[in-house]
């Protein structure tokens, strides 16, 4: 979709800066975008579109062939840039910037934008905090983790001590077998397993007891208000992360518009997540390569990090609509799902998903409605009650809106 739309814009001549505005562009996960890549092009803006969910800042970065292509990047949500000083004349068309950006993995003219350099030295950057807002100056050392790295047996590959990160500590090392119980630090902590499947036990205060032979790629998350008691034999060599919490708790605040120091990470044990697993490569890519000093690199990880984590309340919200579309799904009822204001809460959700609540939840009713009626006998008025729709009628419209067809119609296809 992306290059497609790209192309459009290259034929309309946005590549010749003549079109006057960039067409609405859905906004991508961050899977789509090589997050172990760090790539960089040279132009001036042609125009920068705050809009929600994401922002896109447009470049026009001179060709080979003496004439410039369209390149576009995609940013946070306006509300998160203002928090970080952006207004709408940060960036000016004309403008002359090195971007610095994680590339798409189709090879499209663009990513996610990281910074831009102007010609006067000065950086402006996407992720991390602003200098008088930076939840903590100080370097992210071993000595503020459980200490682990260090345990006698380990054999240590590399870590981030001494290097100055300050929103993540990092460590690439071989564990020996160990059982132990580690207090809560205050920071979270993610283990990625590299190599050798090791079996496992973890147990977390007033927790069930987790139990399971872990195969390389999966991933353990231990929260950092969590006792954990730990146990496992073999030689794994893992990638371990600590989160600096104030980073985390500050990438809520501005996601969710609530207090963040009340966001609570839910455990994973053993689990695959794709999103995690790019970032968590593309900081052991670092570590190993030894472009470890660059500070910029690691806190746009360490924030991509804190806003997939925070994404828990999200699961549990799409969990509650998914059991309750037969309800009146309010936005003040699913706000308090939530824990968060009316408003905050639909700009969120937005963020998120890239659509609002209503259409959401309008969207998984039609679904379910095409699901009953191509697998059950329910009467039409009785499925339109079942999903949340007021009456069949309601039911009728929405489906010939979306599909074309009416509900019988729709079912005498399908069968």
């Amino acid at each position: 979709m992306f290059s497609g739309l790209l192309r459009r814009r290259s034929v309309l001549g946005i590549a010749l800066g003549l079109a006057t505005a960039a067409p609405a562009i859905a906004h991508h996960s961050f899977a789509a975008f090589g997050l172990t890549t760090q790539k960089t092009v040279t132009g001036s803006v042609k125009q920068v579109d705050w809009t929600n969910p994401h922002t896109w800042i447009w470049v026009n970065v001179p060709n080979s062939e003496g004439g410039v292509d369209a390149w576009g990047f995609e940013g946070m949500s306006p509300n998160y840039l203002n928090r970080r000083g952006w207004t709408k004349k940060t960036l000016q068309p004309g403008d002359w910037v090195t971007v610095t950006f994680r590339p798409l993995k189709d090879g499209s003219r663009g990513g996610m934008f990281a910074s831009a350099k102007r010609p006067d030295g000065s950086v402006l950057t996407m992720f991390g905090e602003p200098a008088d807002k930076c939840p903590s100056t100080s370097a992210f050392s071993v000595v503020d983790t459980h200490g682990r790295v260090l345990r006698p047996g380990n054999r240590l590959v590399v870590h981030s001590q001494d290097v100055g990160w300050r929103s993540i500590y990092a460590a690439i090392f071989e564990e020996s077998p160990f059982d132990t119980t580690e207090p809560a630090i205050g920071s979270p902590s993610l283990i990625y397993h590299l190599s050798r499947p090791t079996e496992v036990v973890r147990r977390i205060e007033d927790a069930e007891r987790e139990r399971a032979l872990i195969q390389p790629r999966r991933l353990c998350l231990t929260p950092g208000n969590a006792r954990a008691q730990w146990h496992h034999s073999g030689r794994p060599e893992i990638l371990q992360i600590y989160l600096r919490q104030s980073l985390y708790e500050a990438t809520v605040s501005d996601l969710y518009g609530c207090d963040g120091t009340s966001a609570e990470l839910v455990p994973r044990f053993a689990i695959i997540d794709p999103l995690l697993e790019q970032l968590a490569l593309a900081l052991a890519t670092a570590l190993r390569d030894r472009t470890i000093e660059d500070g910029l690199y690691v806190d746009t990880i360490a924030q991509m990090l804190a806003v997939h984590l925070s994404g828990g309340r999200m699961h549990r919200l799409l969990e509650f609509i998914e059991e309750n579309l037969e309800c009146n799904l309010s936005l003040a009822a699913l706000a308090a799902v939530v824990d968060l204001r009316p408003l905050y809460f639909a700009r969120a959700f937005k963020t998120a998903l890239g659509r609002a609540p209503h259409q959401y939840v309008l969207e998984r009713r039609i679904e379910r409605a095409q699901e009953l009626l191509r697998t059950t006998e329910m009467a039409v008025a009785d499925i339109a009650a079942a999903v949340g729709f007021s009456s069949q009628s309601h039911l009728s419209y929405w489906l010939r809106r979306s599909l074309g067809v009416s509900p019988a119609a729709y079912r005498q296809q399908s069968q």
